[in-house]
């Protein structure tokens, strides 16, 4: 059975549970509330040169726009 990440939408408490793909997941074991969101998993990355990077599946915290962008050091960085 695979394991799968969550967070408690009442209290934000992370959390894992192993559990069939078509089950759903239990109440938060902290505060014991039943809304819960599954959370993207993270993975590792294996380079060409054998060195092993963590990659987080989440969205951007940065936002680029027509107009330029948020990213600290791009160029195309707002003023």
């Amino acid at each position: 059975m695979p394991l799968y990440d969550y967070r408690c939408q009442e209290c934000g408490h992370l959390f894992e549970q192993r559990h069939g793909w078509d089950e759903h997941a239990a109440p938060c074991p902290a505060c014991a509330s039943a809304s819960v969101q599954r959370q993207l998993p993270t993975f590792a990355v294996i380079g060409r040169a054998g060195s092993s990077q963590a990659a987080v599946a989440e969205a951007d915290p940065y936002e680029c726009t027509p107009v330029g962008c948020e990213r600290p050091g791009c160029a195309a960085r707002l003023n």
